[in-house]
């Protein structure tokens, strides 16, 4: 994957091959013979985490150095050592060891090495997406404005009006048109609906203004 334009084909990973014939070897199917290092770019660029649509995004390709004698794989700056069998858990392992490190940096318990190697790491993580996607929901309330086939039309309280696509729109089913409601609403970077939980429906602002509810603020 080209980390710079996602659009651009995927190039041809470029791979270094070294001999080392001195460098001591103490395992492997290939003990005692030459020593190769292929140097590869590691291509996926998305991990997930393992909780809905969560994900860790890379700026830019760590390498993944395969030993033949050693049968290991290693990527770095992750600090990420793996038997070659075991390279299809790569993803996995870099998901591990970026909440691991995180969890520690909120925590104030890294230890020296690892301060260092968290600030290498989030040089090629997109962290703000990160914050982003695990950022809480927050009390709104809305009102449900058109419903079409493309989009839900939704005026938040604040006076907004928001198309909602995708998965939250999804949420929204049981609401009619013309009904306000509450929610737990978690919004992107954009300021977009990324997640809706909770939906409460609160019923037609106009009558709720009217039997002295003022549990909604209708604005226009």
């Amino acid at each position: 994957m080209n980390f710079a334009h996602p659009q651009d084909a995927q190039p041809t990973p470029e791979v270094t091959i070294t001999e080392q014939r001195d460098a001591p070897v103490q395992m492997g199917p290939f003990t005692g013979r030459p020593s190769f290092i292929f140097d590869v770019p590691f291509p996926q660029a998305v991990m997930p985490l393992g909780e809905g649509d969560k994900t860790i995004r890379l700026w830019s390709q760590p390498t993944m150095r395969y030993d033949s004698a050693r049968a290991t794989v290693e990527l770095q700056p992750w600090n990420i050592r793996l038997r070659m069998e075991e390279a299809g858990n790569i993803p996995r392992e870099i998901a591990r060891t970026f909440l691991t490190l995180w969890t520690k940096a909120e925590r104030q318990t890294l230890s020296d090495p690892e301060k260092s190697r968290w600030a290498e790491i989030l040089e090629q993580v997109d962290f703000q997406q990160f914050c982003v996607e695990h950022a809480p929901t927050r009390y709104v309330q809305g009102l449900l404005k058109t419903r079409t086939s493309a989009a839900t039309t939704v005026l938040w309280q604040d006076g907004t009006e928001e198309n909602v696509t995708g998965a939250p729109r999804t949420a929204l089913d049981l609401v009619n048109e013309g009904e306000a409601f509450s929610a737990h609403v978690r919004f992107d970077r954009r300021a977009r609906t990324a997640e809706i939980a909770n939906i409460a429906i609160l019923g037609d602002p106009v009558s709720l203004q009217a039997s002295g509810d003022d549990s909604w603020i209708q604005k226009r």
